[in-house]
């Protein structure tokens, strides 16, 4: 137990007066509560490397994730203009179509004028 004065004291605990005894019991409760903080601390910090581990595996899926969604938008990005290309020769195409058999039915039409 400490003195007032900060030093210990050499006294048995049986020979302490009430005071003294007071002192003595809060001096072991306050070391106990030091020593439960100390643990709990080391829990927390425990606890803190656990959920940074964590979180530094989950950036890590995140980042990899993250690079194949840009790949399959690029992927898909690159289909849609292919696609769109497509179409374009598609329309194109049946445009040509369209005026061959205007030019059919116009043809038709002057025959069956003529006959």
């Amino acid at each position: 137990m400490k003195k007032k004065d900060g030093t210990k004291s050499t006294k048995p605990v049986k020979d302490l007066n009430e005071e003294e005894s007071i002192a003595h019991y809060n001096a072991i409760m306050i070391e106990d509560l030091r020593s439960t903080i100390r643990t709990e601390l080391e829990g927390l910090h425990s606890k803190m490397d656990s959920f940074e581990r964590r979180m530094g595996s989950f950036e890590t899926r995140m980042d990899s994730l993250d690079a194949k969604m840009d790949k399959q938008c690029g992927l898909l990005h690159t289909a849609i203009r292919c696609n769109a290309d497509g179409i374009r020769e598609l329309s194109a195409k049946m445009d040509r179509i369209i005026d061959r058999v205007n030019d059919h039915e116009e043809r038709i039409s002057q025959i069956e004028k003529v006959s």
